[in-house]
């Protein structure tokens, strides 16, 4: 399974969105999370479904 950067840019726009309707300020660090691994893979499309989930993962652990 290989998520296109488009992919991951457009969840992480929805969940920018979807933190409009939820007022904890939780969501928009997935949000941001997600827009950073799109970035990535704009850049590097070749990077594996393991490497994003990790960068992923490190942006949201990094921001909470």
């Amino acid at each position: 399974m290989h998520l296109e950067w488009w992919a991951w840019i457009v969840g992480g726009i929805a969940l920018i969105v979807a933190e409009l309707a939820i007022p904890s300020f939780f969501v928009i660090w997935f949000g941001l999370g997600a827009l950073l691994v799109g970035l990535l893979m704009l850049a590097l499309p070749d990077l594996s479904l393991t490497a994003q989930l990790a960068t992923s993962l490190a942006e949201r652990l990094k921001n909470s």
